[in-house]
């Protein structure tokens, strides 16, 4: 499954402050839409996951940007970082992550398949949690990438496998 990230983690939430700067999502928006134009007027939809989207602690207000971003024109598979409590326990669990995440795309129609573009490298609970939402939601789940924090290569990818990934 060829696939291109057109802008990693690039789905804004509406105008939101991060820290001391303002993130004009508007902004970004307007970027966005320029960009999935000319991708989709050049290429088409079928080679692309659009925009990745970051689900620190919880993804549905990107989510809603969908229609912002895409038109009437949605790639053909979502690209969802999802990490939960695994990089930071004050978060929602990557289960809950990823179960918002469906019930804001199914009333929407919005039912094609994923793939988890990064979560939290070689963690028995996350796996654990991704495989038990993933069963809940009955949707397609194409693969799973697990991210390392350290900048450790990697190689191990046990706890993804023995839960099915």
């Amino acid at each position: 499954m060829d696939k291109y990230d057109l802008n990693n983690e690039g789905v804004p939430p509406s105008n939101t402050w991060f820290g001391n700067n303002y993130w004009n999502g508007a902004i970004v928006e307007q970027y966005l839409q320029y960009i999935w134009g000319l991708w989709i007027e050049h290429y088409g939809s079928s080679d692309t996951y659009g925009f990745s989207v970051a689900c620190q602690n919880d993804c549905t207000s990107r989510i809603g940007q969908f229609t912002n971003v895409y038109g009437s024109t949605l790639p053909p598979v979502f690209d969802f970082h999802i990490y939960g409590q695994c990089l930071d326990p004050t978060q929602p669990t990557a289960y809950q992550t990823y179960l918002n995440a469906w019930n804001a795309l199914k009333p929407k129609g919005w039912t094609q398949g994923w793939i988890i573009g990064e979560t939290c490298y070689n963690n028995s609970t996350a796996a654990s949690l991704l495989s038990s939402a993933q069963a809940q939601a009955g949707n397609t789940l194409f693969f799973l990438v697990q991210w390392p924090s350290t900048g450790v290569v990697p190689m191990s990818f046990n706890n993804y496998i023995a839960d099915g990934f």
